[in-house]
């Protein structure tokens, strides 16, 4: 029962450290955007998808 809880922790906190580099990075890509770096500059970079990268953009009004 013990080897369940501990592998199941460790999903857990996988899954928390992706949230958190995933949010890092679209944080980055923000701060990209906002000094007009372009978007195919900004997805070399970051490796996020064109798609979010248009979202991010869109969101801070440079779309």
């Amino acid at each position: 029962m013990r080897g369940k809880i501990i592998e199941y922790e460790a999903k857990t906190i996988r899954n928390e450290e992706r949230k958190k580099f995933i949010t890092e990075t679209e944080e980055r890509a923000k701060d990209m955007l906002r000094d007009k770096m372009t978007l195919p500059l900004v997805e070399k970079y970051t490796h996020l998808p064109m798609p979010r990268i248009e979202e991010l953009a869109r969101g801070l009004g440079l779309l």
